[in-house]
């Protein structure tokens, strides 16, 4: 049977879920411009989901926008406040080990003229608070780092970061990616110093191509896409009604379930690294043991003398399946986020992440364990003949 253990890329979609877009797909299927009852019932139903978003947030239902996911929200809250001509001398600052959809619109706006400076890490990969204030200065105008990192899992202090942004620069937009956050660890956005904070549906049991962006002040900001009005024109085309009610749904099982599936999320993570201490040698743990500074749904680990690469596909031979980090970099060379946390390179190309759900058994955990304990010895043997 399917042991999958790679939820940090995506999730299944529940049952609940899928009942709830094909009933939109089947008899609801109006466009929610158009000003008959078809139409109005597909409005209805999509600020419905905005308001159980909303709800779930911490926030009112006029700030969240939808969009097709973390890459277009991302995207939407770094530009979109951003003014048509930027100021001479401008500068960005983003977290060393951001996803790749930060990093590289940092980097289309380097080349526009703003400079990016890059917030300098621990080996957990965690902002180094008292480094902060050499990069952060009257002249940034962009501050952009995730909620929870998509590869470590390690938490970013971001309450301390927004004071230290409106102490410094006032003025600057502080954007948040929250796709590894949302439905992990509890995220309330009603008083905090975060100017927009996108997150994905695909992450937390909706599906893909669909996710939303908060904005504190949705007045002062302007498309990065052009067209009608939907969205109130901040994301023009016709909206993907199912995929929206969709994520409602996910949302709001979400808040009913948060504290059973924290219990299960830790429950699983205790298992896995009591397991992997007793049974396993040569291993270095890159997410933050504490609870304090890390999503319990992640973990990241390198095994000395192996190619994490060939222990994947030796999982998978059995039908286990985790990764070697992000999915959306996984055809990039080399490893820059671990890179960017010190980690020397012996130990860079053994690592795994391992990513479970919160229904995944203690028997799948143990599971995993021994075919991974078999599969690094077997390797390890191999390359020392």
């Amino acid at each position: 049977m399917m042991n999958y253990m790679d939820h940090a890329a995506t999730t299944p979609v529940r049952a609940e879920v899928i009942e709830a877009m094909i009933e939109m797909m089947k008899d609801q299927f109006g466009n929610p411009s158009s000003l008959h009852r078809m139409g109005v019932k597909a409005e209805r139903a999509m600020e419905t989901a905005r308001g159980q978003i909303a709800e779930f947030l911490n926030c009112r239902a006029e700030q969240v926008v939808f969009t097709s996911g973390g890459t277009e929200g991302n995207n939407l809250g770094m530009r979109g406040f951003l003014p048509i001509e930027i100021p001479v001398g401008s500068n960005l600052c983003i977290g060393g080990v951001e996803h790749s959809s930060v990093l590289q619109v940092a980097k289309e706006l380097e080349r526009r003229g703003v400079e990016c400076r890059l917030l300098p890490v621990d080996r957990h990969g965690r902002i180094l608070m008292e480094e902060v204030v050499k990069f952060i200065d009257a002249k940034t105008i962009l501050v952009s780092v995730q909620h929870v990192n998509n590869e470590i899992g390690g938490i970013q202090p971001i309450e301390a970061l927004g004071k230290s942004i409106r102490k410094t620069a006032p003025k600057a937009h502080f954007h948040v990616d929250g796709v590894q956050a949302v439905g992990k660890i509890p995220v309330s956005l009603q008083r905090s110093d975060i100017d927009s904070y996108a997150f994905s549906g695909h992450k937390i049991n909706a599906t893909k191509g669909i996710g939303a962006l908060y904005l504190k002040n949705p007045k002062v900001i302007h498309p990065i896409l052009w067209g009608s009005k939907q969205e109130r024109g901040l994301r023009p085309g016709t909206e993907n009604v199912p995929a929206i009610v969709g994520l409602g749904v996910a949302v709001n099982r979400l808040q009913n379930e948060f504290d059973a599936h924290q219990a299960a999320f830790i429950k699983n993570r205790n298992a896995f690294l009591q397991a992997i201490e007793e049974s396993m040698d040569r291993t270095m743990i890159h997410t933050p043991i504490s609870l304090e500074e890390a999503a319990p749904h992640i973990i990241s680990l390198s095994f000395e003398g192996v190619k994490a690469e060939i222990v994947l596909h030796m999982l998978e031979m059995k039908e286990i399946y985790v990764s070697t980090g992000s999915a959306c970099s996984s055809k990039a060379r080399g490893n820059r986020i671990l890179e960017q946390m010190g980690i020397a390179a012996k130990w860079r190309e053994g690592t795994l992440r391992i990513s479970y759900g919160w229904d995944a058994s203690i028997e799948e955990i143990e599971e995993l364990v021994t075919a991974l304990t078999e599969a690094v010895g077997e390797v390890r043997e191999l390359t020392m003949r």
